[in-house]
C-alpha cells in the first residue's frame, strides 16, 4: 500500500512540474520574435532521426540505463562512459562483448561490481581544476588504442554541450557511435542558448546522423511552438561512413524496444518534437 501512495505521489509532483514548466513557456513564448520562433524550429529539425540500414539492439536494463544502438558493435576497440550511475548494466553488457570499458566520474566512488575489462578514474569530464577535471580529449588520448573505432556513452547532467563543443570533430569521429542524454533542451530553446544547442547539434551532425531518439520520462514535454518537446533526449548517432548507402528515411519513432526510464510515471509516446504533424 505504501508504494501504491508514494506512486500517486510521484505522479502528482510530475504532473504539477508539467504545469509549471508549461506555464513558463507561455510566458516566455509570447516574447519570441517571429526570427526567434524560426530559429526554434530550425534547432528541433536537426533532431530527427534516419534509418542507418542496421538494426536496433537493446543494451542495458529496461529501465533508465539501458539504450537502443545500430546493430554495428563488430570490431569497436573501446567503450568511453563518462557519468557512472548506480548500475553498471550497459557498460557490463559491452564489457561482456570483449570490448575495453572506461569511465569516469568525480562524484562516485568506483562501482563494486566491476568487470575485469573496465577501468575507472574518479575524474569528471569538463573545464576545471586540474585535479578533479579532465577533457574528453585529454582521457581519450591517453587511454585510447592507436587506431579502431570508439563507442561514446554519456550522461553528465547537462555539462554535455560545453564538453562535446569543445571536442574537436577529429575525435568526435573516432566514435562509431554516440549515444548522449540531453537535458534542459526546453530551457536552451526558450532563452538565447537556442544559438548553443543549435550549433552543438551542427557540431554533432558533421560527421554523424541520428539513428534513434528517445525521451527520458522523468520528466514531462513542454508544449513549445505547438510541439511536445521532451526536456531531456537520449539521441543515439551512427557514424555516416557507416551508414548503409541509400538508406534516407525516417526512423521509427517510438522503437518496439523502446521503454520507459522509470517505472512509476508513463513512458513518453508523444508525436515526434521535430517535425509538425
Amino acid at each position: 500500500m505504501r508504494a501504491y501512495f508514494t506512486q500517486i505521489k510521484r505522479r502528482r509532483l510530475l504532473k504539477r512540474r508539467e504545469r509549471l514548466a508549461n506555464a513558463n513557456a507561455e510566458k516566455l513564448i509570447a516574447n519570441l520574435t517571429s526570427h526567434n520562433r524560426a530559429e526554434i524550429l530550425s534547432v528541433l529539425e536537426r533532431f530527427r532521426p534516419d534509418q542507418s540500414g542496421h538494426d536496433l539492439i537493446r543494451v542495458g536494463p529496461e529501465l533508465d540505463g539501458g539504450y537502443l544502438l545500430p546493430d554495428d558493435l563488430a570490431g569497436i576497440k573501446a567503450l568511453y562512459s563518462p557519468g557512472v550511475s548506480d548500475t553498471l548494466g550497459f557498460d557490463l553488457e559491452i564489457a561482456n562483448r570483449g570490448v575495453p570499458c572506461f569511465l569516469a566520474d568525480g562524484t562516485v566512488n568506483e562501482p563494486a561490481n566491476m568487470h575485469k575489462a573496465m577501468t575507472f578514474e574518479k575524474m569528471m569530464i569538463g573545464d576545471g581544476p586540474t585535479a578533479s577535471f579532465m577533457t574528453l580529449e585529454s582521457w581519450v588520448r591517453r587511454t585510447a588504442p592507436p587506431q579502431g573505432d570508439l563507442m561514446l556513452q554519456m550522461d553528465i547532467e547537462g555539462a554535455e554541450y560545453d564538453v562535446l563543443l569543445d571536442t574537436p570533430s577529429s575525435l568526435l569521429d573516432r566514435f562509431r557511435i554516440i549515444v548522449v542524454e540531453l537535458h534542459s533542451i526546453d530551457g536552451y530553446l526558450l532563452d538565447e542558448r537556442r544559438s548553443v544547442l543549435g550549433r552543438f547539434m551542427d557540431h554533432l551532425l558533421k560527421n554523424h546522423m541520428i539513428c534513434h531518439v528517445h525521451p527520458n520520462n522523468v520528466l514531462l514535454p513542454v508544449n513549445i511552438l505547438g510541439r511536445m518537446v521532451p526536456p531531456i533526449v537520449e539521441l543515439t548517432l551512427l557514424r555516416k561512413d557507416r551508414v548503409v548507402n541509400g538508406v534516407h528515411d525516417e526512423a521509427l519513432y517510438p522503437h518496439p524496444l523502446d521503454g520507459p526510464n522509470i517505472s512509476e510515471t508513463p513512458a513518453i509516446n508523444t508525436p515526434p518534437f521535430w517535425r509538425e504533424l
